[in-house]
């Protein structure tokens, strides 16, 4: 059976495998992993057991922006509705905050098909641009 729960470093030595599957090695220290969860507003996770299975960072100041830092489920674990139920819960969560946001890469279609079926928009459908450095 799935739960989801609010977490913090104490599963930093499972959150780390799970980046590094998805070729995010900008997360493969364990302390830079503890010091930005640390920083986040809110991490929610997915477990069976104590064995987590994908989670949810979000990051801001949690009155006006949220973004959506991670989203990200072990990759055995997908197709179950998990992803999907990371975002709604975090969702209601921030139901009063004005702007939620969050990146993804244009060329991943799974990626960008899921943030629509949950929503989404695009930045230029709202008549907005994004700028990053």
């Amino acid at each position: 059976m799935i739960t989801y729960k609010e977490f913090g470093n104490e599963f930093v030595k499972q959150v780390v495998p799970i980046y590094l599957a998805e070729g995010w090695n900008a997360y493969s220290d364990a302390d830079i992993v503890m010091r930005t969860f640390d920083k986040s507003l809110f991490i929610l996770g997915a477990f069976e057991q104590e064995k987590l299975l994908g989670f949810i960072r979000c990051i801001g100041d949690g009155e006006i922006n949220v973004i959506v830092a991670d989203l990200i489920v072990d990759k055995p674990y997908r197709r179950h509705g998990i992803g999907k139920t990371l975002f709604k819960m975090a969702m209601e969560r921030f139901k009063d905050i004005e702007i939620i946001t969050l990146m993804t890469g244009l060329e991943d279609k799974a990626n960008n098909a899921f943030y629509r079926s949950v929503g989404m928009k695009e930045f230029k459908e709202l008549g907005l641009v994004g700028y990053i450095l």
